[in-house]
């Protein structure tokens, strides 16, 4: 949901209090399906002039203190005092933002959040936001996950927008969307593991997106978090992870059937565990060759690893088992490659 970045200067005719909890609603008019509680605000079937709205518009304020006007517009606006904080969720939920008491020295404003301002802009210029998309896209591994990701974020009050820094830090939390838990965000295509998220800013006047120090990524709640002071435009990015620097196999040697065989710390493995390549890159492919140089297998990395990790069945093209020798190994992502030994003994 897009907050309205402005307040109508004069009240319905009909318009009446209701107070419950933290917050005070003013409420133009009474309709069907609607619905007032206490405490965490919920608000349903808000009345737009004399008609009465029977969608729900998804607002949950939590903390603080705040005013919230429904009826005049919908979504309804709202007002935060800068003497208490608050936990407001904005974009329909895409985006929350923690607020504490004092960082913005005004006495009642409104939060913003706008989705995809290249196309929909408050302030920001739309063609800054697309040379920096651009940028991205040239600049690889760095890619943005997804256009709809960004947003321009605005304080508003009746003095207009205010674009001085906050006087503490605001915690900004964006949502993404893992519905199957494998770690790897949903639609990513290379596949962008949600552990490499970070936050980025729009630098407007070199049109390109800087990295937000200080991300946190909730696995559990599916957030990426970043303390900000000032607003302007966001967005969540990750790089795909092209490093291959830590990447390693093991047991070396392989010797399934030798008398330290097993898949604890310093055993040789098992016929069914294989070898396992470990810490490898989102994208990219494992070969294995002959001292000779001849290829025995080639194996595309999965797109969605959890765990950067990939077992190999000791097993050739053909699906027959490797013969006992030394082999190399190569790790290859779209930007760098290492290579290692094996030693199979059967």
């Amino acid at each position: 949901m897009i907050l309205h970045s402005l307040r109508l200067a004069a009240a319905l005719a009909l318009a009446q209090m209701s107070s419950g909890g933290i917050y005070t609603l003013e409420k133009s008019g009474v309709g069907p399906g609607d619905k007032l509680s206490g405490g965490n605000f919920d608000g349903q079937g808000f009345v737009e002039g004399m008609t009465a709205s029977q969608q729900n518009d998804g607002l949950r304020l939590v903390g603080g203190a705040f005013e919230a006007r429904v009826g005049f517009m919908n979504p309804p606006p709202f007002l935060l005092n800068s003497s208490a904080s608050a936990v407001v969720p904005l974009a329909g939920g895409l985006v929350s933002m923690s607020v504490p008491a004092g960082a913005i020295p005004l006495t009642g404003f409104d939060l913003i959040a706008r989705q995809d301002p290249a196309s929909n802009p408050v302030t920001v210029d739309p063609n800054a936001v697309l040379r920096a998309n651009n940028r991205l896209a040239i600049n690889d591994p760095l890619s943005l996950v997804q256009v709809q990701n960004v947003f321009e974020f605005k304080v508003a009050s009746d003095l207009g927008y205010y674009e001085s820094n906050f006087a503490a830090p605001v915690m900004v939390s964006f949502s993404y969307t893992d519905a199957d838990a494998d770690g790897v965000i949903d639609g990513t295509n290379p596949p962008i593991r949600a552990s490499l998220l970070n936050v980025w800013t729009l630098d407007e006047t070199l049109a390109q997106w800087i990295r937000v120090p200080g991300a946190n990524v909730d696995s559990v709640a599916h957030t990426v978090s970043v303390p900000v002071r000032h607003f302007s435009v966001y967005a969540f990015a990750a790089a795909s992870d092209q490093n291959v620097d830590g990447v390693y196999a093991f047991p070396v040697p392989f010797r399934p059937n030798g008398p330290d065989a097993g898949l604890a710390a310093g055993q040789t493995g098992t016929e069914a565990g294989g070898i396992t390549f470990s810490n490898l890159p989102t994208d990219g492919s494992i070969e294995i060759y002959t001292m000779t140089g001849q290829l025995v297998r080639r194996i595309e990395i999965p797109p969605s690893l959890a765990i950067p990790k990939y077992v190999w069945d000791v097993r050739n093209d053909r699906g027959q088992a490797v013969v006992s020798g030394v082999y190399i190994w190569k790790v290859a992502s779209r930007t760098a490659h290492k290579t290692g030994r094996l030693m199979v003994i059967r």
